[in-house]
């Protein structure tokens, strides 16, 4: 009351008034402040680690060294096919996954070159931030096509057509493997670029499996006790018996496998965007699970780029495609004989866009 019959601290109350508010403001604009550098420090982490992935992309130029006249099975930037313009669409990441035929521990470096196992399943991921669509090309081990040979001490003995899973055999079991790989895959699709590569050994099935509580299926064959036609959820040692084993003494053997594959992959990847929409950290944590049966050249920032632009792509069973062709009989060995046509058209669709795209709007 004494205070309010004074003038002097009547205005002295008013100005310390002023003081509280102004400090209030001050507060609240130094959080929003640190705020929005976070969010510019996020996008920028999220745009950097995109960006690099195109600075590590492999194509197959490497092969001109090996064989000059490869040269020309490239793709130009702009198509017309069928009456109709396409372009590139620069907004695609690709990731070569590979399912090595191996019970061993991944190493980045192996003992040295021709010592890999082979590639037994090829799954070329493409995420398309242009459309929010993510689509898996699942890439026959049979496939026939060029591959890149060396003797013992690395040295080019030039390129061969045959089976594609011989491409990582040719290379030393590590990181060198992997980017033979990515320059025959790469190759394969009319030289588009595959950005980074994720490989496991036959260790990672279980453990991958029993991290998203098990993968449900209609069994394509019978397996453990139950019959073709029925759905179960496979446990871990079901879930490695159904996708790894097959009967190399009847024919197409391969090719059946790969649809069980294809069907367990549709499924698993399905569960697993469920769980990381639930919780961020779960790549993560499959990442620490099978670290030792797994190898990658993707960093930890571009995982979570990744995995951030995955969360808002539509996925479904016809999100995943196979390589256009034909699983023969060949001299020795099984051979999966690529439709070019069918192949050209599949990149067309998955790779490019539209003069008029499916926005509606011109491209």
């Amino acid at each position: 009351m004494m205070w309010k019959k004074s003038g002097n601290k009547r205005a002295f109350v008013i100005r310390a008034g002023t003081k509280k508010r102004r400090w209030g403001r001050y507060v609240f604009g130094t959080v929003a402040g640190v705020t929005l550098a976070v969010a510019l420090a996020g996008a920028l982490l999220y745009f950097g680690s995109l960006r690099s992935l195109k600075g590590q992309a492999v194509t197959a130029d490497a092969w001109d060294a090996y064989d000059s006249e490869l040269i020309d099975r490239v793709l130009p930037d702009t198509v017309s096919w069928n009456g109709r313009g396409y372009r590139r669409n620069e907004e695609i990441y690709t990731i070569l996954c590979m399912g090595i035929d191996t019970e061993n521990d991944m190493v980045a470096e192996g003992t040295g070159m021709r010592t890999g196992a082979q590639s037994d399943a090829n799954f070329l991921v493409v995420v398309d931030a242009e459309q929010d669509k993510l689509s898996v090309v699942a890439i026959p081990r049979d496939t026939m096509t060029e591959i890149a040979c060396f003797d013992t001490e690395g040295t080019s003995t030039g390129v061969i057509k045959d089976h594609l899973a011989l491409q990582y055999a040719y290379g030393d079991g590590g990181n060198r493997s992997c980017e033979l790989m990515q320059q025959s895959v790469s190759r394969l699709f009319y030289h588009q670029p595959v950005d980074a590569y994720v490989t496991f050994s036959l260790n990672a099935i279980e453990a991958l499996n029993g991290m998203v509580g098990g993968v449900s299926v209609t069994l394509m064959e019978d397996l453990d006790g139950h019959k073709a036609g029925e759905e179960i959820t496979l446990n871990n040692e079901q879930a490695y018996q159904y996708i790894r084993v097959r009967d190399c003494e009847e024919d197409y053997s391969a090719e059946y496998r790969l649809q069980r594959q294809k069907q367990y992959l549709t499924a698993f990847i399905e569960k697993a965007i469920a769980y990381t929409k639930e919780d961020i950290r779960t790549p993560f944590r499959m990442y620490e699970q099978v670290s030792d049966s797994m190898l990658t050249n993707l960093s930890d920032a571009q995982i979570l780029s990744l995995v951030l632009l995955g969360l808002q792509c539509d996925f479904s069973d016809e999100s995943l495609y196979v390589v256009p062709g034909e699983q023969v009989i060949g001299g020795y060995y099984e051979e999966y004989h690529v439709d070019e046509q069918g192949l050209y058209e599949l990149i067309l669709e998955i790779f490019y866009l539209e003069e008029d795209g499916p926005s509606g709007r011109k491209n």
